[in-house]
């Protein structure tokens, strides 16, 4: 599992990716991209999910050569270490 990045700092759209992936599980960007429409363009989406895989919040996977997003942690453990640095 990858470990979460020395003062690493969250914003309320990344946030709210973590909370769809969280809910629906393993998924693609485009699913990630239906679900929160109208609020936010496909690139956007992509650029946030790259930044949270960067920060070592999501892990990309590859399945059947799709890529999957799935939370890197247990959503509670994310939510614990963002309340508490």
């Amino acid at each position: 599992m990858s470990r979460f990045k020395k003062n690493v700092r969250i914003n309320d759209k990344e946030l709210e990716l973590l909370e769809v992936i969280h809910n629906l599980g393993p998924c693609s960007s485009e699913k990630v991209h239906e679900t929160l429409q109208p609020s936010g363009g496909y690139l956007i989406v992509m650029r946030t999910l790259h930044g949270l895989v960067e920060k070592g919040f999501l892990q990309r996977i590859i399945i059947n050569q799709k890529q999957l997003y799935r939370t890197s942690r247990q959503y509670s453990y994310v939510k614990s270490f963002l309340n508490n640095p």
